[in-house]
């Protein structure tokens, strides 16, 4: 989906707020999932009833994420992020197994699909990332999914939980509109493209690589946020 690079992108670099930045990137990431999803589509790499089982998890979940994200404080919401961030280096960087199989739609795994959309719901919608980072390897290391369907599946699953997240978010002020825009579709441009790498490229070298950013910037992100405070206590202090 994007948002793990387009949170700490807006925090770090443009200077806006945690709130606002999980906010907006997930209106981001719409435009992103749904060029990307697409390619997946055409190609028929996803699983329908995984994807279903997803969604109609993760859609009620949608209301208890934005409700947090509008309450919770700013530090609290940059270190759930920088946390995020980390653990996501440390998955990437364990072998998932390509079992190259497809999901039984059986009534157990189903209902265990939807608690698991309920979670990635509340996850995503709070944090303003996709959900892949979650998705992915539970498909495949839980749910026996093969790796290129079950990154299909998470996009097609992200749809419809950000149009619904950003409907939600854009109510309560927390959106910064022209971002979003400009972020989506310079992402859509490249979507395509990052598709279709994701079929070719070696998954372990572009995986580690990928782990090693994000845990070098989910560090930066906890390091700026303690100056920032700092710099507000001394701010207050001199205040007095």
């Amino acid at each position: 989906g994007g948002g793990v690079l387009l949170v700490p992108a807006m925090v770090i670099a443009l200077g806006v707020t945690q709130r606002r930045a999980h906010a907006t990137s997930l209106a981001a990431v719409l435009p992103i999932s749904l060029a990307s999803g697409a390619t997946y589509v055409v190609a028929g790499l996803f699983d329908p009833w995984a994807a279903a089982a997803l969604i109609v998890g993760a859609l009620p979940a949608v209301f208890l994420g934005t409700f947090l994200l509008e309450r919770l404080p700013q530090r609290i919401l940059r270190v759930l992020f920088a946390g995020l961030m980390i653990l996501t280096a440390a998955r990437l960087f364990l072998p998932l197994t390509n079992v190259g199989s497809t999901f039984e739609p059986t009534v157990l795994p189903l209902l265990a699909l939807v608690a698991t959309g309920f979670m990635v719901g509340v996850l995503s919608s709070l944090l303003g990332v996709g959900g892949g980072v979650f998705v992915v390897p539970m498909l495949i290391l839980v749910f026996s999914l093969d790796p290129v369907l079950a990154r299909g599946t998470s996009l097609i699953m992200i749809i419809p939980v950000a149009v619904l997240a950003t409907w939600r978010s854009r109510r309560s002020g927390n959106i910064e509109g022209r971002l979003a825009v400009v972020l989506g579709i310079s992402g859509m441009a490249f979507a395509v493209l990052g598709a279709r790498l994701a079929v070719i490229l070696n998954v372990r070298v572009s995986a580690i690589l990928f782990a090693t950013f994000l845990a070098i910037v989910g560090v930066q992100l906890i390091v700026a946020g303690a100056r920032k405070d700092a710099a507000q206590a001394r701010e207050k202090v001199s205040i007095r």
